[in-house]
């Protein structure tokens, strides 16, 4: 049931982003955990043009064949440095998990995603 569509950037323009995690759910729906102001495999923040900005993510409904735009689960300053991203097969809930350094591990729980 899946097939391969036409590409489509989800990271703020004129941003240096890294995937941190992705997953997709039963129903074709989606979710992308991004990290803003990184580039590359460098895990820490670029000095001298961006700095780490927290959590993004975008999400894709089932049966929608586009993602919407970035959402922000944590502001910047914050340096993540893990996130997790999971779509609860029976709910379609989207479960994210992340460790800002120096911080407890954070979460978030997304309504189903349609």
């Amino acid at each position: 049931g899946t097939r391969v569509g036409g590409a489509q950037t989800v990271s703020p323009a004129a941003t240096d982003t890294v995937l941190a995690d992705a997953a997709e759910g039963g129903q074709g729906q989606a979710a992308i955990l991004l990290l803003p102001g990184r580039a590359g495999n460098d895990p820490r923040p670029r000095t001298g043009t961006t700095t780490a900005a927290g959590l993004l993510a975008v999400t894709r409904a089932a049966g929608r064949h586009s993602f919407g735009g970035p959402e922000q689960i944590l502001p910047g300053p914050a340096f993540v440095d893990g996130a997790s991203v999971g779509i609860d097969a029976a709910t379609g809930s989207v479960f994210a998990t992340w460790r800002d350094v120096g911080s407890p591990i954070g979460w978030s729980v997304r309504t189903p995603l349609g």
